[in-house]
C-alpha cells in the first residue's frame, strides 16, 4: 500500500502481530482483509507524495479502536512484532522471512 506495490488479489489480507508483556508470551494476530485496510488507508491518507507520521499514527489508532470494541484488548499495550503485508515481511528482532 505505501510502496504503490499493485499486488492484484496475490495476497487477501495484511497481517499484524503483537505480543502482550507477560509470561508466558502471548501473541495476538490482527490480520485486516487488503481492500478494507486500503479503504481505511485512503480515508486517512491526504498525500500522494509523501506518508507522515500523523497519517500512520491515525491508522493505528483506527485499528486499536476498531480491535478494542470487539475483543476488549487494549492492542496499544502490546508490541508491535511482525507486520506481515503483500510484498514483504518483518520481524522487530531485524528477521526478513522469506
Amino acid at each position: 500500500m505505501w510502496s504503490g506495490y499493485d499486488v492484484s488479489g496475490s495476497v487477501s489480507a495484511t497481517e499484524l502481530v503483537f505480543s502482550v508483556p507477560i509470561e508466558p508470551r502471548i501473541d495476538i494476530s490482527y490480520a485486516i482483509h487488503i481492500e478494507a485496510f486500503n479503504t481505511l488507508w485512503n480515508d486517512i491518507h491526504k498525500s500522494k507524495d509523501e506518508v507522515t507520521l500523523e497519517e500512520v499514527d491515525n491508522l493505528f489508532q483506527c485499528l486499536y479502536s476498531h480491535f478494542f470494541r470487539h475483543f476488549r484488548i487494549h492492542l496499544s499495550a502490546t508490541q508491535l512484532v511482525k507486520v506481515t503485508a503483500s510484498v514483504a515481511s518483518a520481524h522487530c528482532e531485524g528477521k526478513v522471512p522469506q
